[in-house]
């Protein structure tokens, strides 16, 4: 592929240039809240895998094994659900799957905060949150990436996977304020999490 921009030059102030793209981006709405979802999308996502390990671990009392089918039960929803909304999206950004994705998480992680569920309830409803969340990271990556002009498209990119990269950092401390400052479980954290939006 040519250079989109080859008169443009290297800046060694990287956050000038992430600030930049940014401001850009605002401009457009679209593309500017999807960013911002799929640097949400991936702080849940992290969220998620580290609070299932806390889950397996605290309220369900299983060895490890078991708790990686929980993870795998995410990671599975969340390829078959993009694999299913790149199939209905036919070749365009279907925005329609965004508030259904978001509406299907925040109704599995109320559920998964129910006490008492068992095991194969849990793996069904982590892996219908996963399928949700690929119905909402599809059209919302596709958005990112045709949406900027030409020759902003790689500094928008790159800013939107900087920002997701910091949500996937803050995720961390989440179990932790919950805990020890909150004084609630992993359950909670589905409860919460998922309908903050």
């Amino acid at each position: 592929m040519p250079a989109a921009d080859p008169a443009k030059k290297f800046r060694a102030n990287v956050f000038g240039d992430l600030f930049t793209h940014l401001r850009n981006a605002r401009s457009d709405r679209a593309l500017w809240l999807a960013i911002v979802g799929n640097t949400y999308f991936w702080f849940l996502g992290a969220l998620l895998q580290f609070n299932v390990v806390l889950y397996g671990e605290r309220v369900l009392h299983i060895p490890g094994k078991e708790s990686s089918e929980l993870q795998a039960a995410i990671a599975i929803g969340i390829g078959v659900g993009s694999f299913v909304a790149g199939s209905l999206s036919s070749g365009r950004i279907d925005y329609g799957l965004v508030p259904l994705g978001a509406l299907g998480m925040t109704v599995f992680g109320f559920l998964l905060s129910f006490p008492n569920l068992e095991f194969r309830e849990i793996l069904i409803f982590l892996a219908a949150l996963g399928f949700s969340g690929g119905f909402f990271i599809v059209p919302v990556s596709a958005l990112i990436q045709h949406r900027p002009d030409e020759k902003d498209k790689g500094g928008v990119i790159a800013s939107a996977n900087l920002l997701s990269f910091i949500g996937v950092a803050a995720a961390a401390a989440v179990p932790t304020v919950f805990s020890q400052y909150l004084h609630l479980g992993p359950r909670a954290v589905f409860l919460w999490l998922p309908s903050a939006r």
